[in-house]
């Protein structure tokens, strides 16, 4: 038995439901740059690294917003950042999960280094993209990690 996911059917239709959590998601904005920060970070589903949308797990019993400001500082390396949720979505049509979508602000946040919790994040970096970048990059990228960047070169945050 896997302790993570379980298979499961409907009218025969088979799922995965992920046994535990919610998750979230969320790009960072440089207004200052006119840049969109993401993720790249060694995937072994796919045995290679992939830049996407920075993310992590609700699977403590505090408000989402503090998970990821936890999150900003351990990937990203900032402190200070606002914060804009953007609603949720689920993370793909054969998953039960939901992804809580947010856009970071760090135009005015300090940067105090990243804070790596596992290997895995020890490889990881930040990479950003230039709004002139974004439509020829995104069209690459997860459905959720494009809403965010568009919705973050749009100018959501100053909404």
């Amino acid at each position: 038995m896997n302790k993570f996911l379980q298979i499961k059917e409907n009218d025969g239709y088979f799922y995965a439901e992920r046994l535990g959590v919610d998750s979230i998601a969320f790009v960072l904005f440089d207004g200052n740059e006119d840049r969109v920060g993401l993720i790249r970070e060694f995937k072994p589903p796919i045995n290679g690294f992939l830049t996407t949308a920075f993310g992590g797990s609700l699977d403590k019993d505090v408000p989402m917003e503090q998970i990821v400001e936890e999150e900003v500082r351990e990937e990203a390396g900032y402190t200070g950042a606002v914060i804009h949720p953007l609603g949720r979505t689920f993370v793909s049509t054969q998953m039960n999960q939901f992804c809580h979508l947010y856009i970071v602000d760090v135009t005015k946040a300090e940067f105090v280094g990243r804070d790596p919790q596992t290997p895995m994040e020890e490889k990881a970096s930040v990479q950003w993209i230039g709004s002139d970048d974004v439509e020829e990059w995104s069209s690459e990228c997860w459905k959720a990690t494009t809403i965010l960047i568009r919705a973050a070169i749009k100018g959501v945050c100053y909404a």
